[in-house]
């Protein structure tokens, strides 16, 4: 019995290898999102403001996104035959990104109730920064 389940998940592990990294993320991201949500709930409101309940959350939340990623996995498989637009994998890849750009957004969003700017008004300060940094080298050169 337990070689047969041993090959069963093993099976399953192997099947899922071509979006393992896809998968990965997401969760990655989720649980990041769900740790920086707990610090800043702690921070802002102090340790009783957190109720372990509003934690169950996430189940649903992973089940619907790694589920998705999933099931478009299986349609690019099976019935786009791997590849669509000569991407393999398109459906899968895409709406994984979707759910990563959502935890990223989520994660922007906490980040600014700690009044932090945002990551992008950072990025776009770094951009600025690196392109002054460039004219800067070029008139050196000159």
């Amino acid at each position: 019995m337990k070689s047969a389940v041993t090959l069963f998940v093993g099976s399953m592990l192997t099947f899922l290898l071509p979006i393992q990294g896809l998968l990965l993320l997401i969760l990655s991201v989720t649980l990041l999102d769900t740790l920086f949500g707990i610090y800043v709930t702690i921070k802002k409101e102090g340790r009783s403001s957190f109720r372990s309940g509003k934690l169950f959350n996430i189940a649903p939340k992973l089940f619907f996104y790694l589920g998705t990623t999933l099931i478009l996995f299986l349609v690019d498989k099976y019935i786009l035959e791997g590849q669509l637009f000569g991407i393999n994998f398109l459906l899968s890849k895409s709406v994984s990104m979707v759910w990563v750009y959502i935890e990223l957004k989520s994660l922007d969003e906490l980040n600014i109730k700690l009044g932090n700017k945002s990551f992008i008004s950072k990025g776009k300060e770094l951009l600025g920064f690196i392109k002054k940094l460039k004219t800067d080298i070029n008139e050196i050169q000159s």
